[in-house]
């Protein structure tokens, strides 16, 4: 139905966009880019054609190109969440936490009523706890709390923000953030659930004295890793944490 937009009417900025970012999330780079050969003396974006182009760039892997054009973006728009936005994300790419923390503050400063910006403002702070592994302090841990929890309220029912919530409450309490991940599963039934409910599980069971609560810990970890085994036969990650 995009496509058939796009031929109907294929001079209309919102339509182009559209599909323009359907393209680039189905990882058609080529089709893509000749929409935005089209459009882009049209100022399509605000920002003469900047962050369509950074857009094409990230597609690509071209990291530090797709940098400059959101740094034109920016110069022109200062206030344009979209481009602080994948900002974040680029540098989350780049595993380089700081910056992409710095730019997901202040694409939420822009708008704190963004679910997108507080949705790349709690993943960038929890991929950077992560990151710090034992070194991370209280106060980081709780910044990502915050966060998690905020991006929650902005986008109920994000199944992928919960995923986030039960990661960040594992250590604090274990059987909730249990509980949380056989939920999750439950009502979206992916490859993705099931390997984190079968990775959590392991790990818990690891830690656990009690040999029965052992026991049943690993019991959920292998139902989980079968799951994902026959939600994704081929799925060579899968096969081999099963």
């Amino acid at each position: 139905h995009y496509q058939k937009a796009y031929q109907l009417a294929p001079d209309n900025i919102e339509v182009c966009s559209g599909y323009f970012g359907f393209l680039l999330d189905q990882k058609d780079i080529k089709t893509a880019e000749s929409i935005y050969q089209k459009i882009r003396d049209k100022n399509p974006d605000g920002c003469e054609g900047n962050l369509f182009a950074a857009q094409l760039e990230i597609a690509r892997e071209n990291y530090t190109t797709a940098l400059r054009r959101l740094d034109e973006c920016l110069a022109l728009r200062p206030s344009l969440t979209t481009a602080a936005i994948l900002k974040s994300q680029v540098y989350l790419k780049q595993k380089n936490f700081t910056a992409a923390v710095e730019n997901a503050t202040l694409a939420f400063q822009m708008d704190p009523q963004s679910g997108l910006a507080a949705r790349q403002l709690a993943s960038s702070l929890f991929e950077r706890n992560r990151d710090l592994g034992s070194k991370v302090t209280d106060q980081q841990i709780a910044e990502a709390d915050r966060a998690v929890g905020l991006a929650m309220v902005l986008n109920p029912g994000e199944w992928q923000l919960q995923s986030i919530y039960a990661e960040t409450l594992d250590q604090q309490d274990p059987q909730r953030a249990l509980a949380m991940r056989q939920v999750l599963l439950k009502n979206h039934p992916n490859p993705t659930n099931a390997m984190m409910l079968a990775n959590m599980a392991l790990r818990q069971a690891q830690n656990e004295k009690d040999p029965a609560k052992q026991n049943a810990l690993l019991e959920i970890a292998g139902n989980a890793y079968e799951q994902a085994w026959q939600l994704a036969p081929a799925d060579t990650a899968v096969q081999m944490a099963y």
